[in-house]
């Protein structure tokens, strides 16, 4: 049981999973909100019609879920597919709550779409996460 004793902190194989979950996640926010400002800053002196948004808005989606996957698995090196659903699936729920909050919910299509495009992006993000490998020079 080498990989499963816990130390005096009492954190064991599932807390660091727990942790390298939270450190995939809040990457993935923060390179959603890097993106989303400079998005803001591009909207300021180009205007673009509503359809052009919701495809920046879905790729901005996809892109934090793919940072949030690969992010978590390359903390954890080993299972990438589902520390990368994981990690995105804890961000969608993120982006869920916030949006509850402060816009009221609406299950529907979209909602179901955005959230697979999250999870299926982190699972992305989560196999590549665990096969790279730096290059050596």
């Amino acid at each position: 049981m080498k990989g499963r004793q816990q130390t005096a902190r009492g954190t064991g194989e599932t807390g660091t999973m727990v942790k390298t979950l939270l450190w995939g996640t809040g990457g993935g926010a923060l390179l959603m909100l890097i993106l989303l400002c400079i998005c803001a800053a591009v909207m300021t002196v180009q205007d673009f019609n509503v359809t052009v948004l919701r495809i920046i808005a879905l790729a901005t989606l996809g892109l934090g879920g793919f940072g949030s996957g690969f992010l978590a698995a390359k903390l954890r090196r080993k299972n990438g597919m589902l520390m990368g659903a994981l990690s995105g699936a804890a961000l969608m729920v993120i982006l869920v709550l916030l949006s509850l909050i402060f816009f009221g919910f609406h299950f529907g299509g979209q909602l179901i779409t955005k959230v697979a495009i999250g999870v299926l992006a982190g699972a992305l993000g989560g196999v590549l996460g665990v096969n790279h490998r730096k290059k050596h020079h």
